[in-house]
This record gives structure tokens, C-alpha cells and sequence, in this order.
């Protein structure tokens, strides 16, 4: 669940300068504010976002 595959669901736009419209860090945020908010839907999500995050 990595950068790379959130870049594969979602193309990032980018700016006039190269970097990305948002960081690696914003869109891990967001997805998981979205998998906490909707938690019965999306329980398995979130045992595999704690099985990633436990690794680091």
C-alpha cells in the first residue's frame, strides 16, 4: 500500500514546477481518514493499512 500503488489508482497532477499537486504524505492521510470514517465498509482495508504501517 505503498506510494506507488496509491499513484496507480489516482494519476497526480502536477504542477508547473514538477512536484506533485500533493505529497506522499497527504494522499496516505486521506486514505486513511477515508478507510477510519467508513469502517464497517471497510474493515479489511484497515487491517491492511495496520499490517503496513506495523512493518515501518
Amino acid at each position: 500500500m505503498g506510494r506507488l500503488w496509491l499513484y496507480q489508482q489516482k494519476a497526480i497532477k502536477l504542477k508547473c514546477h514538477g512536484r506533485g499537486a500533493k505529497s506522499s504524505f497527504r494522499l496516505g492521510l486521506g486514505r486513511l481518514r477515508a478507510i477510519l470514517l467508513n469502517l464497517d465498509s471497510r474493515f479489511d482495508d484497515f487491517l491492511q493499512v495496520t499490517r503496513f504501517l506495523s512493518c515501518t
